[in-house]
């Protein structure tokens, strides 16, 4: 009997030690414009269905960004397949705000909030068919062997 409870004592810690979320798979890759960087955009992986969890990153200088689950914890996305969306306003681009900072993720919360259509800055600068999860032509499956997202003006 001792020996029961303690092989289902191990059995829930392991359980518990790998958590109820699923894998997180590492996601990198590289946002480019008619074959250029995109620098400063924010790169959203929205769960095709009910399951999943969203993921973000922000782009360097180069167009490259890796992605965070949750509250920025994991690094990384859940297995599934997702809707890519990427944003950059000029609002979030020129001025102090840094990419990821705790400031601009503030600023980017705020944008998203019921009514702020009216105080979003105005002009994307790319095109908006990338901006929307519900238009965008971009479809990712995590895991994946190339998360590298090429955009086009037309």
């Amino acid at each position: 009997m001792l020996r029961s409870l303690a092989l289902t004592l191990v059995l829930g810690a392991a359980v518990f030690a790998c958590g109820c979320g699923g894998r997180v798979t590492t996601v990198e890759g590289t946002v480019t414009l008619d074959g250029k960087p995109v620098e400063g955009a924010t790169v959203s992986f929205i769960p095709v269905g009910e399951k999943g969890q969203s993921a973000n990153g922000f782009t360097d200088a180069t167009g490259k960004y890796s992605l965070t689950t949750g509250t920025g914890k994991k690094k990384g996305a859940l297995a599934g397949e997702y809707k890519v969306t990427v944003t950059k306003s000029e609002a979030m681009t020129t001025g102090p705000l840094k990419p990821g900072s705790p400031e601009y993720m503030a600023k980017m919360k705020e944008m998203s909030s019921p009514g702020a259509k009216k105080n979003a800055p105005k002009g994307s600068l790319l095109p908006e068919k990338y901006s929307d999860a519900s238009k965008t032509p971009l479809t990712l499956k995590v895991p994946s062997d190339n998360y590298d997202l090429k955009l086009e003006k037309k």
